[in-house]
C-alpha cells in the first residue's frame, strides 16, 4: 500500500494557530493536522491526543519512585486497557510525545538504556 500526501493551504493566522496547537501536545504540525483530522472523521470513538498525554501524565504521576515502565503501562484508564485500542500512527505519536516530556522532565523520568524484547524503550521514575 502506497501512503498518499495530502496538501493544506492556511493563511498565516490558520498556520499560527496549527503550529501553536501542535507545540502544545509537542507533535509536529503535519502529525498533529491527521490527528484532529481522524478524529474528526471517525467521530467520538476515538480519544485525541491532548487527552491521552494528560492521562499518560497523570499515570506517570502515580508510578512509584525507582520503578521502571514501558509506554504501553501508562494508558489503562478506568481499568481499560486502551493501547490497544490505538492505532499504529496514533502509538508513534505519543511515543515522540514521551520522549519530549522526559526531555523537558529529567527531574521525573529518564529513558534508560535498556529495551524489552520487543526493542520497545523502557523509562524510570525518579
Amino acid at each position: 500500500m502506497i501512503n498518499r500526501r495530502l496538501v493544506l493551504t492556511l493563511t498565516p493566522d490558520e498556520m499560527e494557530l496549527l503550529l501553536a496547537e501542535s507545540d502544545k501536545v509537542g507533535l509536529p504540525a503535519s502529525t498533529y493536522s491527521k490527528q484532529i483530522i481522524m478524529k474528526a472523521l471517525k467521530g467520538d470513538k476515538q480519544l485525541d491526543l491532548k487527552e491521552l498525554q494528560r492521562i499518560m501524565i497523570k499515570n506517570i504521576m502515580k508510578i512509584e519512585h525507582n520503578q521502571k515502565f514501558i509506554i504501553s503501562q501508562l494508558f489503562f484508564e478506568n481499568e481499560v486497557d486502551l493501547w490497544d485500542q490505538l492505532s499504529r500512527s496514533t502509538k508513534l505519536s505519543l511515543s515522540k510525545i514521551l520522549s519530549r516530556f522526559e526531555k523537558e522532565n529529567k527531574d521525573i523520568i529518564e529513558k534508560t538504556n535498556e529495551k524489552t524484547p520487543s526493542k520497545t524503550g523502557i523509562y524510570i521514575k525518579k
